[in-house]
């Protein structure tokens, strides 16, 4: 098995002991998008830069957000920061702002999917305009050929 993949179905198996919820900010996490903020991820307690495993016994399952907010701050002081207060309120604002920016993405790909379709509508309505002027083009230049020779 690829560490990936065991990665992934270590990650399930903490999620499903977990009760399918962050072991920091407790939101329901999934498997379904990897850009959603919500989406569950393997967090090392022993620092993966301090050559810990990934193995049940050294991690946690945390939701995307969570986890890059701990970026490489050591255990003790992410536990000592999440018991304060303001990490929920930060939490919850990050987000809030990932899931605002995937909304204006998923818009912006309809809109640009859109176009696209516009695009090639335009591009046969050329053609389709294009073909005509290039038969009498065609047309006039062998009559001009022929009378000319």
């Amino acid at each position: 098995m690829s560490s990936q993949k065991r990665r992934q179905q270590i990650t399930r198996e903490l999620t499903e002991l977990q009760g399918g919820k962050c072991y920091y900010c407790q939101d329901e996490m999934h498997f379904d998008k990897d850009s959603c903020p919500d989406r569950a991820t393997f967090d090392h307690i022993i620092l993966a830069s301090e050559n810990g495993p990934v193995s049940r016994q050294n991690g946690v399952a945390a939701c995307r957000t969570c986890n890059s907010l701990r970026g490489d701050i050591h255990w003790v002081k992410w536990m000592s920061f999440i018991r304060n207060n303001m990490f929920n309120d930060c939490v919850r604002n990050v987000k809030k702002h990932r899931r605002d920016s995937l909304s204006t993405v998923e818009q912006l790909d309809e809109e640009l999917e859109a176009t696209r379709a516009r695009l090639e509508e335009l591009q046969k309505q050329r053609r389709e305009t294009i073909q005509p002027v290039k038969k009498a083009v065609r047309k006039y230049t062998q009559r001009f050929l022929k009378a000319v020779a």
